[in-house]
Protein backbone atom coordinates (compact mmCIF):
# COMPACT_ATOMS: atom_id res chain seq x y z
CA UNK A 1 0.00 0.00 0.00
CA UNK A 2 2.83 2.42 0.96
CA UNK A 3 4.25 1.72 -2.63
CA UNK A 4 1.53 2.43 -4.06
CA UNK A 5 0.80 5.38 -2.57
CA UNK A 6 4.56 6.75 -3.40
CA UNK A 7 4.03 5.71 -7.01
CA UNK A 8 0.60 7.94 -7.15
CA UNK A 9 2.24 10.90 -5.78
CA UNK A 10 5.11 10.49 -7.88
CA UNK A 11 3.17 10.02 -11.15
CA UNK A 12 1.04 13.00 -10.23
CA UNK A 13 3.43 15.36 -9.49
CA UNK A 14 5.56 14.76 -12.17
CA UNK A 15 2.49 15.35 -14.71
CA UNK A 16 1.97 18.13 -12.97
CA UNK A 17 -1.75 16.91 -11.82
CA UNK A 18 -2.21 18.39 -7.90
CA UNK A 19 -3.25 15.69 -5.53
CA UNK A 20 -6.37 17.21 -3.34
CA UNK A 21 -5.40 17.34 0.09
CA UNK A 22 -8.45 15.58 1.24
CA UNK A 23 -7.07 12.83 -1.05
CA UNK A 24 -4.30 12.46 0.38
CA UNK A 25 -5.05 12.58 4.03
CA UNK A 26 -7.45 9.59 3.53
CA UNK A 27 -4.52 7.92 1.52
CA UNK A 28 -2.11 8.24 4.73
CA UNK A 29 -5.48 7.35 7.01
CA UNK A 30 -5.85 4.12 4.92
CA UNK A 31 -2.55 3.60 5.71
CA UNK A 32 -1.96 4.33 8.79
CA UNK A 33 -5.23 1.83 9.59
CA UNK A 34 -3.52 -0.86 7.90
CA UNK A 35 -1.09 -1.25 9.64
CA UNK A 36 -2.45 -0.02 13.32
CA UNK A 37 -5.40 -2.00 13.13
CA UNK A 38 -8.91 -0.16 13.24
CA UNK A 39 -8.52 2.00 16.49
CA UNK A 40 -4.88 2.90 15.41
CA UNK A 41 -3.61 1.60 18.35
CA UNK A 42 -0.97 -1.01 17.62
CA UNK A 43 -2.36 -4.64 17.14
CA UNK A 44 -0.82 -7.12 20.34
CA UNK A 45 1.20 -9.63 18.70
CA UNK A 46 0.32 -13.20 19.41
CA UNK A 47 2.02 -16.72 18.11
CA UNK A 48 3.23 -19.51 19.29
CA UNK A 49 4.83 -22.80 18.23
CA UNK A 50 5.43 -25.85 20.21
CA UNK A 51 5.97 -29.29 19.71
CA UNK A 52 6.61 -32.36 21.70
CA UNK A 53 10.29 -33.52 21.71
CA UNK A 54 9.07 -36.81 24.17
CA UNK A 55 6.97 -39.63 23.05
CA UNK A 56 3.49 -39.26 24.82
CA UNK A 57 0.79 -42.28 25.88
CA UNK A 58 -0.71 -43.83 25.84
CA UNK A 59 -3.24 -43.34 28.94
CA UNK A 60 -6.14 -44.84 30.50
CA UNK A 61 -8.29 -41.79 29.91
CA UNK A 62 -8.19 -38.83 28.16
CA UNK A 63 -5.20 -36.36 28.86
CA UNK A 64 -4.32 -32.88 28.43
CA UNK A 65 -1.25 -32.25 25.86
CA UNK A 66 1.51 -30.22 27.35
CA UNK A 67 3.95 -29.38 24.77
CA UNK A 68 7.45 -30.05 25.99
CA UNK A 69 9.47 -27.83 24.11
CA UNK A 70 8.60 -24.42 23.07
CA UNK A 71 10.24 -22.88 20.10
CA UNK A 72 8.17 -19.76 19.75
CA UNK A 73 6.03 -17.62 22.64
CA UNK A 74 5.14 -14.04 21.79
CA UNK A 75 3.26 -12.31 24.18
CA UNK A 76 3.05 -15.22 26.28
CA UNK A 77 -0.27 -16.89 25.70
CA UNK A 78 0.96 -20.19 25.66
CA UNK A 79 0.94 -21.79 28.81
CA UNK A 80 4.38 -23.97 29.25
CA UNK A 81 2.42 -25.60 32.37
CA UNK A 82 -1.00 -25.90 31.78
CA UNK A 83 -0.52 -26.67 27.70
CA UNK A 84 -3.72 -24.31 26.85
CA UNK A 85 -3.30 -20.84 24.67
CA UNK A 86 -5.08 -18.20 26.77
CA UNK A 87 -6.58 -15.03 24.31
CA UNK A 88 -4.90 -12.31 25.70
CA UNK A 89 -7.34 -10.40 24.31
CA UNK A 90 -10.85 -10.78 22.21
CA UNK A 91 -9.77 -11.85 18.38
CA UNK A 92 -9.99 -14.31 15.36
CA UNK A 93 -6.47 -16.72 15.52
CA UNK A 94 -5.52 -19.40 13.76
CA UNK A 95 -4.70 -22.89 15.05
CA UNK A 96 -2.47 -25.82 13.83
CA UNK A 97 -1.85 -29.38 14.50
CA UNK A 98 -0.15 -31.52 13.50
CA UNK A 99 -0.16 -35.02 14.85
CA UNK A 100 2.10 -38.45 14.32
CA UNK A 101 1.87 -41.76 15.68
CA UNK A 102 4.65 -43.63 16.91
CA UNK A 103 5.84 -46.04 14.87
CA UNK A 104 3.62 -48.80 14.00
CA UNK A 105 0.73 -47.31 16.81
CA UNK A 106 -2.03 -45.31 16.33
CA UNK A 107 -2.72 -41.58 18.38
CA UNK A 108 -5.72 -39.52 18.42
CA UNK A 109 -6.16 -35.96 19.52
CA UNK A 110 -8.68 -33.41 20.05
CA UNK A 111 -8.88 -29.80 20.27
CA UNK A 112 -11.37 -28.23 22.43
CA UNK A 113 -12.24 -24.65 23.15
CA UNK A 114 -13.13 -23.84 26.66
CA UNK A 115 -14.42 -27.58 27.30
CA UNK A 116 -16.05 -28.06 23.71
CA UNK A 117 -14.37 -30.03 21.20
CA UNK A 118 -13.34 -27.79 18.00
CA UNK A 119 -11.94 -30.76 16.15
CA UNK A 120 -10.22 -34.43 15.78
CA UNK A 121 -7.15 -35.85 14.85
CA UNK A 122 -6.14 -39.46 13.71
CA UNK A 123 -2.92 -40.89 12.72
CA UNK A 124 -1.84 -44.44 11.84
CA UNK A 125 1.69 -45.31 11.52
CA UNK A 126 1.60 -49.01 10.16
CA UNK A 127 2.91 -49.84 8.18
CA UNK A 128 4.24 -46.63 7.16
CA UNK A 129 4.13 -43.00 9.00
CA UNK A 130 0.97 -41.34 7.83
CA UNK A 131 0.87 -37.87 10.04
CA UNK A 132 -2.45 -36.10 10.66
CA UNK A 133 -3.02 -32.31 10.22
CA UNK A 134 -5.70 -29.92 10.56
CA UNK A 135 -6.52 -26.02 10.96
CA UNK A 136 -8.63 -23.65 12.65
CA UNK A 137 -9.98 -20.39 12.56
CA UNK A 138 -11.47 -19.24 15.64
CA UNK A 139 -13.19 -16.60 17.21
CA UNK A 140 -12.19 -15.67 20.96
CA UNK A 141 -12.81 -13.64 23.43
CA UNK A 142 -10.32 -12.44 26.25
CA UNK A 143 -9.72 -15.43 28.35
CA UNK A 144 -10.78 -18.16 26.62
CA UNK A 145 -9.04 -21.15 26.28
CA UNK A 146 -7.82 -23.32 23.52
CA UNK A 147 -5.88 -26.97 24.13
CA UNK A 148 -5.09 -30.23 22.94
CA UNK A 149 -5.97 -33.71 24.60
CA UNK A 150 -5.00 -37.32 23.94
CA UNK A 151 -7.86 -39.69 23.10
CA UNK A 152 -6.25 -42.30 22.24
CA UNK A 153 -2.67 -44.14 21.51
CA UNK A 154 0.75 -42.82 21.78
CA UNK A 155 1.76 -39.62 20.36
CA UNK A 156 5.16 -39.65 18.77
CA UNK A 157 8.06 -36.96 19.96
CA UNK A 158 10.77 -35.89 17.80
CA UNK A 159 8.83 -32.54 17.07
CA UNK A 160 6.68 -34.50 14.88
CA UNK A 161 3.43 -33.72 17.10
CA UNK A 162 2.97 -29.94 16.90
CA UNK A 163 0.95 -27.00 17.74
CA UNK A 164 0.83 -23.74 16.68
CA UNK A 165 -1.51 -20.59 16.61
CA UNK A 166 -1.52 -16.77 15.85
CA UNK A 167 -3.79 -13.89 16.35
CA UNK A 168 -5.39 -12.92 12.57
CA UNK A 169 -6.91 -9.88 13.39
CA UNK A 170 -8.52 -8.28 16.90
CA UNK A 171 -12.60 -8.29 17.04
Amino acid sequence: MLAFLLLEMLVATTQGIPLPEEDLISDVEALNVQSTGSSGVQQKKVAFFVALSNHLGPFAQPTDVVFDRVVTNIGSAYGFWSGRFRAPVSATYQFSVTLSAQPTKQAGLMMLKNGVRILELWSVSTPLWAPSSNVAVLSLKAGDQVWLQQRHGQCNGDMYTTFSGFLIFEN
